[in-house]
């Protein structure tokens, strides 16, 4: 089984796009090989903060071909953190505000049992 290995710059990436098409916007290209280890190794410098894409086609000596592409971003601050931040900030104020409402409810049945 062969692997072909291409990353490019973007997401918007057609499927059908030929390899001359995406020339323009690869970044790397690793041809058609055999892997023994089933482990492919590509060099690239993301020069540019952005959106990439990895395409990868497999293909057997029966003409039978499988493709399919990863899309990743490079060098952008992830919403995620900030969700993440947010969400912390929101349960630790009601974790507060939680423990201040029942140490004033207990406190005030402490003055009135006492």
């Amino acid at each position: 089984m062969t692997t072909e290995v291409r990353i490019v710059r973007g997401h918007e990436v057609e499927k059908t796009a030929s390899s001359k098409g995406l020339d323009p916007v690869t970044l790397v290209y690793a041809s058609p090989k055999t892997y023994p280890t089933g482990v492919v190794t590509l060099n690239v410098n993301f020069d540019k903060a952005g959106k990439y894409t990895v395409l990868v086609t497999l293909s057997d000596k029966k003409d039978m071909v499988m493709s399919g592409h990863l899309g990743m971003t490079v060098g952008a601050g992830s919403r995620q953190v900030i969700y993440a931040f947010i969400a912390s900030g929101i349960i630790l104020a009601g974790a507060l505000g939680y423990y201040f409402l029942d140490h004033r409810r207990k406190t005030k049945m402490a003055v009135k049992g006492g």
